[in-house]
């Protein structure tokens, strides 16, 4: 039972950590190395759950709307959300750029919210989506609050996978990085997870010091140049501070 659950959890997972929008049946049997009528079943509990629905003319299998329910209860249960979207929205009034915040989960960030740009040029990251943390101005700002023995479990030359020429693979180098980070009060992601996006995040944290999340700004380098780095950084690291002041 305890097998059938951890599979089936993998399976979602998998499915919203991906780029693709939908999915086949042979394309995740294939990818967990299953069989179709095992792949099935899975995928019709979480069909039948509400997490998944499956496209009457292609078959096709694609996200549904529970994980976003479930989501918007657990930031209301946590109060995080209600304390930080009036600070979000004022940082996007500010800057015109899309504004995000995300969690640690597991070696992941996860973003659960974000105040979209005005602009027609802009990130696409969505809510929900979950991104390598050495990889993003948001998992470093988290990851610089973590003890060595928190960090040893994620930094490896394994687990540092390039996505871009500017990602840091080198562990030494990312702690390095780490200490600048938590030095300056914020973080910056030039292009190491999408080409051409710069993005600049600072910590949420509550009363024991601990980085319980982050908000970032995040655009094309065309507006959010190298130069300007410094000053979004200060801005987002402000907003972060009081926002960590008021968390408990």
């Amino acid at each position: 039972m305890l097998k059938v659950a951890n599979n089936t959890l993998e399976l979602l997972e998998y499915i919203c950590s991906s780029r693709k929008k939908d999915f086949s049946l042979s394309e995740l049997s294939s990818a967990f190395q299953v069989n179709k009528s095992t792949m099935h079943r899975m995928l019709r509990v979480l069909t039948e759950r509400g997490y998944l629905r499956q496209e009457p003319k292609t078959g096709r299998y694609l996200l549904n709307w529970k994980l976003l329910e479930l989501g918007a209860q657990v930031n209301a249960k946590l109060g995080l959300l209600e304390t930080v979207s009036p600070y979000m929205e004022q940082l996007a009034r500010e800057t015109g750029e899309t504004v995000n915040l995300a969690v640690l989960y597991d070696k992941k960030v996860v973003y659960i919210h974000k105040v979209e740009s005005t602009h027609f040029l802009r990130t696409d990251l969505r809510v929900g989506i979950t991104v390598p943390a050495y990889c993003s101005a948001l998992g470093k700002a988290i990851l610089a609050w973590h003890t060595e023995e928190q960090l040893a479990k994620i930094l490896s030359a394994e687990n540092l996978v390039p996505f871009t020429p500017q990602t840091i693979t080198d562990p030494d180098l990312f702690k390095k990085e780490l200490t600048a980070v938590k030095k300056r009060g914020y973080a910056v992601d030039i292009e190491e997870y999408i080409p051409g996006i710069i993005c600049v995040a600072a910590p949420i944290l509550n009363r024991q010091g601990k980085a319980i999340a982050a908000i970032s700004i995040a655009g094309p380098g065309l507006r959010i140049s190298e130069e300007k780095v410094a000053a979004v950084g200060e801005l987002v690291r402000v907003k972060t501070k009081e926002i960590s002041s008021r968390c408990g």
